[in-house]
């Protein structure tokens, strides 16, 4: 599966913003996170460029590509 690496829109939120870039900053390739598909997250998360790589129950499975 490819992910395209998408830039974050600016200050669409400080704090997830600050801990991509920290990610980005120490290394990181990927970032991956799990949500309740009824959380209203997932959509700030796909605004931030995240994908669903993967759906468990309730649940989607999250990843960005943080790196080309």
């Amino acid at each position: 599966m490819r992910y395209t690496i998408r830039p974050m829109a600016e200050a669409e939120d400080p704090l997830l913003e600050a801990l991509l870039t920290l990610l980005r900053d120490s290394g990181y390739e990927r970032a991956s996170l799990s949500m309740q598909k009824a959380n209203a997250a997932v959509r700030l998360c796909r605004r931030a460029g995240f994908d669903v790589w993967r759906e468990n129950g309730e649940e989607h499975i999250m990843v960005l590509r943080l790196r080309a």
